[in-house]
């Protein structure tokens, strides 16, 4: 088949290249942004750091700073270039990477369909394309996949720059040990090819040879056996259930996606399919060292989503050289004399990225970076931070996710603290005790005991906070705008129990370490959902105090209708009904369609015995609600108070519209249909909630209920 003109070989690159910039115009910054230019300054002027120089109690502490390269180059071009720098170089490297994975094809078939695999491949890979060490690896596995393609396919290669890459690779991250997995499984797969003798000595003997020095490369770093060993100790820590080293790296925590974007969740299955079709498509062209390749980077991301992009990069790759290798390849459209124009025909995106890229890293350039941790302390430092700081709780301490508890981790680097799941500190299953833990299923106490955990530092916002409070095991010592602290009742806390009596100071209407005062400080302007946040925590208890603070907060902020409506509710828990009725008009001048405002009336039109009212703020809540259903639920309940069982049914069924596998619908929608004698509607019904909910309490009775109407 002819090749197509050279103006569609550029266009397609084009397009392709375009789509890889554009991956790479996402938030140049992360949380651990700050650090690494700290500790890049500080090894560039005093080198690098043996201890944990960044923490303010535990400086002796001993870490292993293997990204130290990074680190020094992110601080040059920080220097050099500002953050904006960051973020252009970002975007060449995420191009480099694209470049490199269609250079692993070269000579082959390059078709539409390889290039939409390869972009396949880096959609996938994108949510770690921001500025951190992992971004360096994915540039590394795929100048190693293309060194290791090239000798596979019998090009002309260079193998001796692995070693060099490796070198390179064992300075910038931990990654490096994915290098000598990738040539191990070439090097097997060639060897299984010289039994079957479709290979030759000298091919597994340079693989072997290759492995040797970059496995001998791993230790060319400053601390040698320590730094080769170190991804191996956090593979085996992980792969135990133990709890991590303090150092462990992110990339290697237990799966909790919630920062991947989600296409790229979602597209690594397909991904994952589409490898091992074209391995099989291959036929007796069928290549092991490929297959290998494949599942050992499928094993590598398979117990963390945060490995997805070497996923994404290895698979992207590999399934694009399958299908190159297979006879029935498409048409070609794009040929290597593209390849320079497609280059410079992608400039355009970059440049339209730079507005954006600049735009997001301007807010962290003119941050403070304190005591290395990339925060403004007079804008974020809580002052909870300062408490736990003061009085330094033993490990480990069960906190929530949040700044003050990012910090608290940097602070306590060897008192692993729980964040909620989205950090270092315990294994997976820790993450579930806890979830199960906040919704009932086991108490604080049972968690505390099996995990010795004496501290707890927890968002007000967080549901721990309220288990806190009214836990009769523990005791609060500390609570600011945003954080509670409290320690287990126990002697060797008696004296900070003593002098920080919390619950004492709530019961005497004083709120600790706050004053509300009219004056419009920089903090509330900037954040006045803060007394929000502690208002609503306060409320269930202390509504007084909770529309006290809730007072402070709307002399800043009188447009918020989130604040009116938290003001209502105050006003209602302390039994003022004209003024909550008045929070609620207010909070719906400030927002007509706000649908806390609309439930909140029509529950104060309900009290009042005005149900039509009541039904009609409901069904304007329900149309601009997210969650519909349990709204649906409700105006069930309305509708069955004024005894119209017909519209109750309706709102019944809208609410299994919304969530069709709610066994308590099913069951409430199977008691209505028996009430207005409709058996077959009825045991519809039941049968459906037995199916969703087996063993619960009502089974018994359901399934009597099923055979009497069955028998009818």
């Amino acid at each position: 088949m002819d090749s197509p003109r050279s103006a569609t070989k550029i266009a397609g690159l084009a397009v392709f290249f375009l789509f890889v910039a554009s991956l790479g115009a996402f938030d140049i910054v992360s949380e651990d942004l700050g650090i690494h230019l700290v500790a890049g300054q500080h090894t560039v002027e005093h080198g690098i750091p043996q201890t944990n120089v960044f923490s303010e109690i535990h400086q002796d502490h001993p870490i292993l700073q293997h990204e130290w390269a990074f680190q020094v180059v992110t601080h040059w071009i920080a220097s050099a270039f500002g953050l904006a720098g960051l973020a252009w170089v970002r975007l060449g490297i995420a191009l480099l990477i694209g470049w490199l994975m269609i250079l692993s094809v070269r000579g082959t078939q390059r078709t539409g369909v390889l290039l939409a695999v390869l972009g396949l491949g880096l959609l996938v890979a994108q949510p770690r394309f921001f500025w951190r060490p992992g971004l360096w690896s994915l540039l590394f596995i795929a100048a190693d996949l293309k060194l290791l393609v090239d000798f596979l396919e019998g090009r002309r290669t260079r193998l001796l720059w692995l070693p060099v890459v490796q070198a390179l690779w064992a300075n910038v991250h931990g990654y490096f040990i994915v290098g000598p997995i990738l040539i191990g499984a070439a090097l097997a797969g060639e060897a299984w090819a010289l039994f079957r003798r479709n290979s030759s000595r000298q091919r597994v003997t340079a693989l072997g040879v290759s492995l040797l020095l970059c496995t001998a490369a791993c230790f060319a770093t400053p601390f040698f056996v320590e730094g080769a060993l170190y991804p191996v100790k956090t593979l085996l820590a992980l792969w135990s259930e133990e709890r991590l080293i303090a150092e462990s790296i992110a990339e290697m925590l237990p799966p909790r996606p919630y920062f991947l974007h989600l296409v790229a969740v979602k597209a690594w299955l397909p991904l994952l399919g589409l490898f091992l079709a074209t391995a099989l498509a291959q036929g007796r062209q069928f290549q092991l060292g490929y297959f290998l390749m494949g599942l050992a980077a499928t094993a590598m991301a398979w117990g963390t989503f945060r490995n997805i992009g070497l996923f994404g990069v290895i698979l992207g790759t590999l399934s694009a050289v399958q299908l190159s290798r297979c006879s029935w390849c498409p048409a070609l459209i794009a040929g290597r004399a593209g390849l320079p124009l497609a280059g410079a025909s992608a400039l355009a995106m970059i440049a339209g990225t730079y507005a954006y890229a600049t735009n997001r890293v301007s807010i962290h350039e003119q941050s403070e970076l304190h005591a290395g941790l990339g925060y403004d302390r007079t804008l974020f430092a809580p002052t909870s931070l300062d408490f736990v700081t003061e009085h330094i709780p033993p490990a480990p301490v069960l906190n929530d996710i949040g700044m003050g508890s990012t910090y608290l981790w940097w602070f306590y680097p060897d008192r692993m603290p729980f964040i909620n799941g989205y950090s270092s500190g315990y294994p997976i299953d820790f993450y579930d005790e806890y979830d199960r833990m906040t919704g009932g299923s086991i108490s604080l106490d049972e968690m505390a005991d099996r995990h010795d955990l004496k501290w707890a530092y927890s968002q007000l916002s967080s549901p721990l906070a309220r288990m806190l409070m009214s836990a009769e095991n523990w005791h609060p010592v500390f609570m600011d705008h945003h954080y509670l602290v409290a320690v287990r009742k126990l002697p060797e806390y008696a004296a900070l129990m003593e002098r920080f009596d919390l619950k004492q100071s709530l019961k005497d209407g004083k709120l600790p370490h706050w004053e509300p005062t009219p004056a419009s400080t920089f903090w509330r302007k900037r954040f006045p959902y803060a007394e929000l946040a502690l208002a609503e925590f306060l409320g269930p208890t202390y509504p007084s105090l909770a529309l006290k603070v809730l007072e402070g907060a709307l002399r800043v902020e009188q447009d918020s209708a989130k604040l009116w409506v938290a003001r209502g509710r105050a006003n209602l828990r302390l039994q003022q009904g004209p003024a909550a009725m008045q929070a609620i008009a207010n909070a719906l001048e400030c927002d007509s369609e706000n649908v806390n405002a609309h439930l909140l009336r029509a529950s104060m039109a309900a009290q009042q015995g005005d149900l039509a009212a009541a039904e009609q703020s409901f069904l304007i809540a329900i149309e601009g609600s997210m969650e519909p259903a349990v709204h649906w639920r409700n105006l069930a309940d309305l509708r069955l108070k004024a005894g119209n069982v017909a519209a109750a049914v309706e709102a019944l069924q809208h609410s299994l519209e919304s969530e069709p596998d709610h066994a308590q619908t099913h069951l409430r929608l199977g008691m209505l249909y028996e009430q207005q004698r409709n058996p077959a509607r009825a045991r519809e019904h039941y049968r459906r909630t037995l199916e969703l909910a087996p063993d619960a309490e009502e089974a018994g009775l359901l399934r009597r209920k099923i055979e009497a109407m069955s028998g009818r």
